[in-house]
């Protein structure tokens, strides 16, 4: 089947009305037939197809790079020859044939949708699980699961070692992805013996990484806040410090030379 759009430039460029409409308006041949393609995509693009309602001189004026009343005089010359109102003349008869009017390619669009519809599993889909694979792939899905449920190695904690406090670090580790390996708890436990054996409370050390999302475990050093008293100085020393020892000294030097003399 010819290009439809072939065969409405053919008939454009052969049809004397389109010289008429030009002479008429006073407007170019090209402009003429221009204007008549937009209204033509007008058409085509309308709720009822083949009108040409909303229709605006001046935009398609703006598109063609010519003045309004250049496309208004055109379109009234149209009038009684391509335009009914506001309705293209020989719309219906100018449009391509569709599939529906078309038998042979009606019927070979009807095979095509039986073929499809009786397709089997096998060859309707070359990615299409087969029930089979559909049960592997849960099972695995399933053993997947089930690991990561059990990353946390199962251990006997030490009796120095809070079970709450242990328990919410790993739980921790586990909601940061980051669960310890067994390896990883046997050293963290010994480190942890070392605190314990350095004065640490091993449940406050646990409880304070589990609260900052540290990953590790870290001593807790003394409040630099909470400072010894002062004690007295040393026996003979002066209270003025050694600023002030120094002017006293220096004043009773002063005294004694006064009197001497």
């Amino acid at each position: 089947m010819a290009n439809p759009w072939f065969r409405l430039w053919g008939d454009m460029v052969n049809d004397p009305k389109w010289r008429t409409i030009s002479r008429k308006s006073g407007q170019r041949i090209g402009d003429v037939i221009a204007v008549a393609l937009h209204m033509m995509t007008c058409a085509s693009n309308a709720d009822q197809r083949g009108s040409i309602k909303g229709w605006c001189d001046e935009d398609v004026a703006t598109a063609l790079d010519i003045d309004t009343d250049q496309v208004a005089a055109i379109r009234n010359e149209m009038q009684g020859r391509i335009l009914d109102g506001e309705f293209l003349t020989g719309w219906e008869k100018r449009q391509p044939k569709r599939e529906r009017d078309e038998p042979v390619s009606t019927e070979r669009v009807r095979q095509f949708r039986a073929n499809k519809n009786h397709e089997t599993p096998c060859n309707a889909n070359d990615n299409q699980e087969t029930p089979r694979e559909e049960k592997n792939r849960e099972e695995k899905n399933r053993t997947k699961s089930k690991s990561k449920e059990c990353a946390q190695p199962a251990v006997v904690l030490p009796d120095w070692i809070p079970q709450s406090s242990w328990s919410g670090y790993l739980d921790m580790r586990k909601e940061k992805n980051k669960a310890p390996t067994a390896r990883a708890i046997e050293l963290l436990i010994g480190t942890l013996e070392k605190m314990k054996n350095g004065g640490q409370n091993i449940a406050a050390v646990l409880d304070r990484s589990t609260v900052n999302g540290w990953t590790d475990v870290y001593a807790i050093k003394p409040d630099s806040n909470l400072r010894p008293a002062s004690t007295a100085p040393p026996s003979g020393s002066s209270q003025l410090g050694v600023h002030g020892q120094a002017t006293a000294n220096a004043a009773k030097k002063w005294l004694e030379e006064s009197n001497a003399s």
